[in-house]
């Protein structure tokens, strides 16, 4: 016996993957917002450790997407619309 989400919730999660892939793809293209050298983190400047920071956020993004779609898969929700 499953139980089905409401559309409302299907459409949420739907809005939350998406977000995730989003951000995980755009926030490295946003160089404008940190392409400066102040402030420095262990001698490094901004620029640089900001895209060290885009690695693992990207990574648990991608991952936290990946997971709900399978969620959603398996509520049987894929295809509805």
């Amino acid at each position: 016996m499953h139980e089905h989400r409401s559309p409302r919730r299907s459409t949420l999660t739907r809005v939350v993957i998406w977000t995730c892939l989003l951000a995980a793809f755009l926030g490295p293209l946003l160089v404008p917002l940190y392409v400066r050298e102040q402030p420095r983190l262990g001698g490094l400047p901004l620029f640089y450790w900001s895209q060290l920071i885009w690695i693992p956020l990207s990574a648990f993004l991608l991952v936290s997407a990946y997971f709900l779609a399978r969620r959603r898969e398996r509520a049987g929700q894929v295809g509805r619309q």
